[in-house]
C-alpha cells in the first residue's frame, strides 16, 4: 500500500469517528496553543519592557544610594551631595551632562483646583538627559537653579487641568502655599513603566535647589548621567571611582541601560522557558490520549487487521497505517493549536497592551513536537496491530 493510500484510509477511519477524534486531539490543541501563547506573551512583555528602558534615553547611567552594612552590623546609607556632582563633572571626561532628581509630595492648587501631587526637583540639564521636548515656553534655566527660583515646568495634562483656558505661561500655581511661576509646558509624553513619573503628562518640575531649601535637606535621591555616545560603561566606572574616593565602597549603585536590558532579557527568558515547559506537559497528556485511543482502535479493528493480513497486507503496511493515523491526529491538533494560540496572543495583546509577537520558531517547535508526540505514542499501538496473528484476529469477537 502506498503512502497516499495509507493516508486516505487513515483519514476515512478518523472521519468515521469525528467526535472521538476531536476529543483525542483536544489535548494537543491546548498544549500547542499554550506553548505558542506563553512564548509570544513572554517575548512581547520582554520587548515592551526593553522599549520602556530604552525610552529613558541613550547612553544613560543611573546613580542611586543603596544601604550598606557597617563594621558593627548596622545598616548605613549615604546620599549624593552637590559636591559629588561637581567632582563628577570635573573628573569624569566621559560625562556629557548630568541632572540630580529630588521628589516630594506637595499640595497643588490654582483657583478651585486643589490636590496632592508628586513634585520633582531637577536641574536645567534634565531636559538634555531625558530628551524632553517643550510644547510651550521654556525649560528650567541655569540661573533658576542658582537662585533657587520659584518657577515650574508642567506636564501637558496637569497644565490643562490647572488652566482650562490654555493660558499657561506666566501664570501662577501654588505649591504648599507658595507661588510658582509657570515658565513652560512639556509636549505630551507617554507614561512609562520605569522612573516615568517625573516626566509624564502630570509632571511638575521645579529647580532641585528650590525643593531642597523647602524640605531642609541637601540630599539627592537619584542622579541621571548622560554619557558621550558609546561611553556609558566607561562613565559608570569613572563615576564609581570618584564616589568611592569620597564616601567609601558600596554606598552607591550604578546602572547602565544595557545592564538593565540584559537583566530583563535574562529573567524574562528564564520565566518564559519555564512556563512554556509547564505548558508543554499538556502535549504529553495529549500524546497519552492519542496512544489510548489508538489502542482502542486496534481492539475495535482486530478482525479488519486479520482480514487485511489474510489477503496479503504486510506487517509494515499495518504498522504504517496506525502510525499515520496517530500522526494525522497529532498534526491536526497541532494546526488547530497554532490557530488557538495565535487567537490567545491577540486577546492578550488587546487586554494587556503587549506587542503581538507570535514567534515563527515557537510555531515550528510546537508543531514539530506535536507531530513527534504522534509518532512516539503511536508506535506501540501500531506495533501491537502489526504483530497480530491473522488467524487469531479473524477469530476475534
Amino acid at each position: 500500500m502506498s503512502l497516499a493510500e495509507s493516508l486516505w484510509v487513515a483519514l476515512e477511519s478518523l472521519w468515521a469517528n469525528k467526535l472521538r477524534s476531536f476529543l483525542t486531539t483536544l489535548g494537543i490543541i491546548i498544549g500547542v496553543g499554550a506553548v505558542i501563547a506563553v512564548v509570544a506573551i513572554g517575548q512581547g512583555g520582554q520587548a515592551m519592557v526593553v522599549q520602556e528602558i530604552r525610552s529613558l534615553g541613550t547612553d544613560l547611567v543611573l546613580v542611586v544610594s543603596v544601604p550598606r552594612e557597617d563594621e558593627r552590623g548596622r545598616m548605613d546609607m549615604k546620599y549624593l551631595e552637590a559636591a559629588d556632582l561637581e567632582d563628577i563633572e570635573s573628573k569624569v571626561p566621559s560625562v556629557l551632562s548630568l541632572s540630580p532628581e529630588v521628589s516630594f509630595e506637595m499640595q497643588v492648587w490654582y483657583g478651585s483646583s486643589r490636590f496632592s501631587e508628586q513634585v520633582t526637583g531637577v536641574s536645567d540639564a534634565f531636559q538634555v538627559v531625558r530628551d524632553i521636548e517643550m510644547e510651550d515656553g521654556q525649560f528650567l534655566r541655569p540661573r533658576d537653579i542658582e537662585r533657587r527660583a520659584r518657577v515650574a515646568v508642567l506636564g501637558r495634562e496637569i497644565a490643562s487641568e490647572l488652566f482650562p483656558g490654555g493660558d499657561y505661561i506666566g501664570n501662577t500655581v501654588y505649591l504648599d502655599g507658595l507661588k510658582y511661576t509657570v515658565i513652560g509646558v512639556m509636549a505630551p509624553r507617554k507614561r512609562g513603566m520605569f522612573m516615568g513619573d517625573e516626566v509624564d503628562d502630570r509632571s511638575i518640575l521645579i529647580p532641585y535647589t528650590t525643593l531642597q531649601r523647602l524640605t531642609g535637606t541637601e540630599r539627592i535621591d537619584i542622579l541621571f548621567v548622560k554619557a558621550h555616545p558609546g561611553r556609558a560603561h566607561v562613565a559608570a566606572q569613572e563615576i564609581e571611582e570618584v564616589l568611592e574616593a569620597r564616601h567609601g565602597e558600596g554606598y552607591f549603585e550604578l546602572v547602565t541601560l544595557e545592564q538593565a536590558i540584559e537583566a530583563v532579557e535574562r529573567v524574562t527568558g528564564i520565566l518564559t522557558t519555564v512556563v512554556a515547559g509547564v505548558a508543554a506537559v499538556a502535549l504529553l497528556v495529549g500524546g497519552i490520549g492519542i496512544m489510548n485511543i489508538m489502542l482502542v482502535s486496534v481492539t475495535e479493528r482486530t478482525r479488519e487487521i486479520g482480514l487485511r493480513k489474510a489477503i496479503g497486507a504486510k506487517r509494515s503496511d499495518i504498522l504504517w497505517q496506525f502510525i499515520i493515523e496517530a500522526v494525522v491526529l497529532s498534526g491536526t491538533g497541532g494546526i488547530l493549536g497554532i490557530a488557538f494560540g495565535a487567537m490567545m496572543v491577540e486577546i492578550a495583546s488587546m487586554v494587556m497592551g503587549l506587542p503581538s509577537l507570535v514567534s515563527p520558531g515557537a510555531v515550528v517547535m510546537a508543531f514539530s513536537f506535536s507531530a513527534l508526540v504522534g509518532i512516539v505514542f503511536g508506535v506501540y499501538p501500531a506495533s501491537k496491530a502489526a504483530n497480530l496473528d491473522p488467524i487469531d484476529a479473524l477469530r476475534y469477537e
